[in-house]
C-alpha cells in the first residue's frame, strides 16, 4: 500500500474512532444530567434541508420535516468524524501530538458553532437556542471528547505501527 493511502486510511481510522468517544462522551454527560445537545430530530431535519439546499432557517424545530433517516445520520456523523481525523493527520504530516490534537479538536467547534446552530436559528455558538439543550456546553465538552478519543487512536495507531529498526 502507498503511503499517501496508508496515511489516509490512518487519517479516516483514528477519526472514526474519535467519533465513537465523542459519543461515549455525549451518552456520559446526558445520563449524568450536564450534557443534553441537539435533538438528533433537528439535527437530521437540519442534515435534510442541506441536502435540498436551503439550510437556513428560523427554527429547526418548527421546519417541515424533510430529515434524513438515523441510519444516514449516524453515517454523515461518522464521515464528519472520519474526515475530520484525515484532516488532522493531514495538516500535522506525521508530527502528532497530544496538544496539537486536543486544540484540533476544541477548534472543531467552528462548524457546529458558526455554521450549524446559526443555521438552524439557535444563533453564534447556539447561545440563542432552547436553554435546556447546553448548545454551547455539549458541543464544547462532545469536541473535547472527540480530541481526547484522537489522541488516544493516535497512540493506539502508534504503538500498532512497527518501527522500521523493528522490521527484519
Amino acid at each position: 500500500m502507498s503511503p499517501p493511502l496508508r496515511r489516509a486510511l490512518r487519517g479516516l481510522g483514528v477519526g472514526a474512532l474519535a467519533t465513537v468517544a465523542m459519543d461515549l462522551t455525549a451518552f456520559v454527560g446526558r445520563s449524568l444530567g450536564v450534557l443534553a445537545g441537539a435533538s438528533p430530530d433537528w439535527v437530521a431535519r437540519w442534515f435534510g434541508l442541506v441536502l435540498r439546499g436551503a439550510p437556513i432557517t428560523d427554527d429547526i424545530r418548527l421546519a417541515p420535516d424533510v430529515g434524513i433517516g438515523l441510519p444516514a445520520l449516524l453515517a454523515v456523523h461518522y464521515a464528519i468524524g472520519a474526515a475530520l481525523g484525515l484532516l488532522y493527520v493531514t495538516l500535522a504530516r506525521g508530527r502528532e501530538h497530544w496538544a496539537s490534537a486536543l486544540a484540533f479538536a476544541l477548534g472543531t467547534n467552528v462548524l457546529p458553532w458558526l455554521v450549524m446552530f446559526p443555521a438552524m436559528g439557535f444563533g453564534l455558538a447556539g447561545l440563542a437556542g432552547p436553554e435546556d439543550a447546553l448548545l454551547f456546553r455539549t458541543s464544547l465538552v462532545n469536541h473535547l471528547g472527540w480530541g481526547v478519543g484522537l489522541v488516544l487512536a493516535l497512540q493506539i495507531r502508534a504503538r500498532a505501527t512497527p518501527t522500521p529498526a523493528a522490521v527484519p
